[in-house]
């Protein structure tokens, strides 16, 4: 498998327009692979509709680069059109697996930035129990 870039020099920017495949519906407790298989079940409820990105660009961990959005609940496989509103710095295992942040208006309010950082620092709590993982910060405007 090729190395692939640092999340700082992925092509995406804040502010850009990118489309995600919805991987774990809001609220949902199971995350599936793009085949629909179980891959992961948390014991918390997802805080927002979470997938990858439909991109040729890989996050350094060499798999679709995971992509977050805040609006209403999706259906798993659901394709959604958000603007990047930020980029949650996490670290997976000793690789960077950077969360793209998507919202309507390309804005993050103060709710969905502790949505973001309770949640990230909580399950990089329960995954390093299972390996090395670290919620590193938020980007954003």
């Amino acid at each position: 498998m090729e190395s692939a870039p640092p999340y700082d020099s992925m092509s995406i920017q804040i502010g850009s327009t990118v489309t995600m495949r919805v991987e774990v519906p809001l609220l949902s407790f199971t995350k599936r692979d793009a085949e629909g298989r179980i891959d992961f079940r948390s014991p918390l409820p997802c805080p927002f509709n979470y997938g990858s990105l439909l991109s040729e660009e890989r996050s350094p961990d060499g798999e679709a680069i995971d992509a977050l959005d805040f609006g209403a609940r999706r259906a798993f496989g659901t394709v959604i059109r958000g603007q990047v509103a930020g980029i949650a710095l996490f670290v997976d295992e000793g690789l960077e697996d950077p969360k793209v942040l998507l919202t309507s208006d390309g804005k993050l309010s103060q709710v969905q930035r502790f949505r973001v950082r309770s949640f990230f620092s909580l399950y990089a709590r329960l995954k390093s129990l299972r390996g090395d993982a670290v919620f590193r910060g938020l980007q954003s405007r």
